[in-house]
């Protein structure tokens, strides 16, 4: 998808041809050109959507307490912090991982389409702008199983109104303050003219805490089993 993406930003201007077409866009990526404007619209996109992977492997904490086999591996030295920080830092990787692949797959096919190989880099650099927010939807999702266990799920609806207002609410002319409530509404918008990177250090500092949040409550609850 990255490769498709990339490979057909700089033709976009060609199949935009009404003002209001060019303004839906440039609303959804940022105010810059047109094709920086579409790469970072999907970048912005995909990089949010890599988030519901983080939520499907901090998810695993709930799965294997469930199942009871959490129970089998705290019988062995393995102590409650560190078998649940393993499972969540994985998550946190995995969201960087995927993240930057797709950076450098969306830059390799804009590359080859202008000729510009800088442009793997650049654009491989770019998304890892997206990845804080994925972080703290992570962490949302460690805090969420470390106090409620059944209510792992809640994860996932709070991920959809973020994804709406973060993404769309702009679009959709939603107040500010919604749209404020989203992690992905802090996310700089690159590659763009202007992009504001005062929401990186904080989400970095709100996902470390929700992360340690979730981890210190497990360590102090009782194993939940089904």
């Amino acid at each position: 998808m990255g490769l498709v993406l990339g490979s057909v930003a700089d033709s976009v201007s060609g199949f935009i041809d009404t003002p209001a077409m060019a303004e839906f866009l440039e609303k959804l990526g940022g105010r810059q050109g047109l094709v920086d404007a579409f790469l970072a619209a999907e970048l912005g996109i995909i990089g949010s959507l890599v988030a519901a992977y983080g939520i499907t492997a901090a998810h695993w904490l709930h799965t294997e307490e469930e199942g009871g086999r959490t129970e089998n591996v705290l019988a062995t030295a393995t102590s409650r912090r560190r078998w649940a920080t393993s499972h969540a830092v994985l998550a946190l990787l995995g969201v960087a991982v995927l993240t930057v692949v797709i950076g450098l797959a969306v830059g390799l096919g804009h590359g080859m389409s202008v000729g510009e190989p800088d442009q793997v880099w650049r654009l491989g650099l770019a998304a890892t702008a997206r990845i804080p927010a994925g972080w703290v939807v992570v962490g949302l999702a460690v805090a969420i199983w470390g106090f409620w266990p059944r209510l792992s799920w809640l994860v996932w609806l709070l991920f959809v109104a973020f994804l709406v207002m973060g993404e769309f609410g702009v679009l959709w002319d939603l107040p500010e303050w919604l749209r404020s409530l989203s992690p992905f509404a802090h996310s700089p918008v690159v590659p763009g003219p202007d992009p504001q990177y005062l929401g990186i250090p904080v989400m970095l500092v709100i996902a470390v805490g929700l992360v340690a949040l979730g981890v210190g409550r497990f360590a102090r609850r009782d194993v939940v089993s089904s």
